[in-house]
């Protein structure tokens, strides 16, 4: 009886041992479905942020091409706009019904001109203004010989024309236009002066049209295509 009690007790540590060895095996196990849960909801929340923020960029990334996209079609509206906004071309009449003063008030019929240099300027007694201007005073000569009238075309009041024309011993008629209505047909714009030239042939037609052209070299590219005009066939032939 005694040996049996021996026995069990000498049983009873050994299953002690081997059960707190299976709950510490559950208890680990348990820790690791935690851990595993855990760090799944940790990738699920992260992946969910990352989708989030690509989202987002991605939302980012539209706009900026929507952007670009519209400052695409921006230029191509302006661009079509240009092409639209009553700007005459070489090949087009002047336009009718339009009368002008000029510096001694005097009116001008735009249609009427016929062989003719228009040139635009922006502002009277300015700098660049007064380059352009004194070289088709120095060019004048060649323009007479050639039976061509000069012009110089700004929104400039005619005072300040006369004044100008007057300083600077101009020989040739300056016209104002303060609403810029043959400024916005010969440039496109009528929000500002662009300094350019156009010239007309013998029929009223635009021979040539130039924008945003440089002061000093204004007179001298008018002066070619007008000797151009001159030529006759026979001429050209030869």
């Amino acid at each position: 009886m005694a040996r049996a009690k021996k026995q069990d007790n000498a049983t009873e540590p050994a299953e002690r041992r081997a059960s707190g060895r299976i709950a510490d095996k559950a208890s680990k196990r348990e820790d690791d479905v935690k851990q595993a849960a855990k760090a799944k909801t940790k990738k699920t929340a992260a992946t969910a942020k990352k989708g989030k923020t690509t989202t987002t960029t991605a939302k980012k990334s539209n706009g900026k091409d929507d952007a670009s996209n519209a400052d695409v079609n921006g230029q191509g509206s302006s661009s079509a706009s240009s092409k639209s906004n009553g700007q005459l071309k070489v090949g087009d009449a002047l336009p009718t019904g339009l009368t002008l003063k000029d510096q001694a008030g005097n009116d001008v019929d735009i249609s009427s001109l016929r062989k003719a240099v228009i040139f635009m300027y922006p502002k009277a007694n300015t700098g660049g203004c007064t380059t352009q201007a004194k070289k088709y005073r120095d060019d004048h000569g060649q323009w007479d010989e050639l039976g061509f009238e000069v012009y110089g075309l700004s929104n400039d009041g005619l005072t300040s024309l006369k004044n100008w024309k007057e300083k600077q011993t101009l020989p040739y008629t300056l016209l104002s236009d303060p609403d810029r209505l043959l400024i916005k047909s010969l440039t496109g714009t009528a929000s500002k002066t662009i300094r350019s030239h156009v010239v007309i042939d013998s029929e009223g037609k635009l021979a040539d049209v130039q924008l945003q052209v440089k002061p000093a070299e204004s007179s001298p590219d008018a002066l070619i295509v007008a000797k151009k005009l001159n030529e006759g066939p026979d001429e050209e032939q030869e």
